[in-house]
């Protein structure tokens, strides 16, 4: 948790040091400061990043194996829609406060630390929410996300649906809130929901292994996002204006959103069981050989309902 809320904050962040930087020493102040924090942290890396010892155990499914299986596909384009979000946001969002509110570098850096603020308070949280009530299932708290962030990018233009509402900074800054609520609900959580896919549907082990190819798959559709976002919501604010660009990505979270809640509720009125245990699953025969000892007990945990928690990470495990 505490990891991927650090990468959406550095992404958002990044704005209002580098205006800061900007206005403070010109246009390379912010390339050379940054690039000097990075050589430094790769130094500090080597000799504070601690060793960990493989568990010589075959995975035997890919990143695309998890999201075909269940609902990995609709866990894999939340993180891909949310940072599709984010990217829009980020492109865009600094020129239409330049444009209309007269905002300076630094103010709009400010501005820009709104939603991440509420983003890693909120996301720690649900993390730790998720861990202590394993039957908490993630994706209803993603499709809450996309509820908030609907309202997020009808504010922050504001959109002409609400046309009644004053081009004034404080909807502005409340549209931010609700962004950074909403981003909240849904980078952890999904991470999570693609974890339960691997570990319960799947059956893979609990072992570094596993969470690697689910950190992998989380940063595939987050780069998926991050590079889509800034072509296609440039090019709609360019045709359309950021006002309609925004509302048209706040349709697209809205649809989002009816979609994940009327699929939850199906599987809620017939008793299906969202993560269920596919037929290809790795069986408790090959999770032992393989020199995992410890997924076994977490996954019947998991199948039954029983309280169980995260492991290493946001596993639905027992240890």
């Amino acid at each position: 948790a505490l990891a991927e809320n650090g990468f959406a904050l550095g992404t958002l962040v990044g704005p209002m040091i580098g205006g800061f930087l900007y206005e403070v020493g010109g246009f390379s102040t912010p390339f050379l400061s940054m690039g000097g924090m990075v050589l430094l942290m790769s130094v500090l890396n080597m000799f504070t990043l601690p060793n960990v010892r493989p568990t010589m155990a075959e995975v035997g499914f890919s990143m695309f194996d998890v999201m075909k299986s269940g609902f990995g596909f609709i866990a894999t384009f939340v993180t891909f829609l949310t940072f599709f979000i984010m990217a829009f946001y980020e492109a865009t969002f600094s020129l239409h406060l330049q444009l209309n509110y007269g905002m300076v570098p630094s103010e709009i850096g400010l501005l820009f630390l709104v939603a991440p603020i509420f983003m890693i308070v909120l996301g720690t949280a649900y993390g730790a929410v998720i861990q202590r009530f394993p039957s908490l299932d993630p994706l209803i708290l993603c499709a809450i996300g996309f509820g908030f962030m609907t309202l997020s990018l009808q504010l922050i233009g504001p959109a002409p649906l609400f046309g009644f509402l004053p081009e004034a900074l404080w909807v502005v800054i409340l549209g931010a809130v609700f962004l950074g609520i909403g981003m909240s609900h849904c980078i952890v959580p999904s991470i999570a929901a693609q974890t339960r896919v691997a570990i319960v549907t799947l059956g893979l082990p609990d072992v570094i292994e596993t969470h690697g190819m689910i950190s992998a798959l989380f940063n595939w559709s987050i780069a998926v996002g991050l590079f889509i976002g800034p072509i296609s919501g440039g090019a709609l604010a360019d045709g359309m204006g950021f006002q309609k660009a925004a509302s048209v990505l706040g349709t697209l979270s809205l649809a989002m959103c009816i979609f994940m809640v009327i699929v939850l509720i199906i599987y809620k009125i017939k008793g299906l069981e969202i993560y269920y245990r596919e037929s290809t699953a790795v069986t408790q025969k090959d999770r032992l050989s393989s020199g995992s000892f410890t997924a076994a007990k977490g996954i019947e945990a998991a199948i039954h309902g029983q309280k169980g928690t995260y492991g290493s990470h946001l596993g639905y495990l027992s240890s």
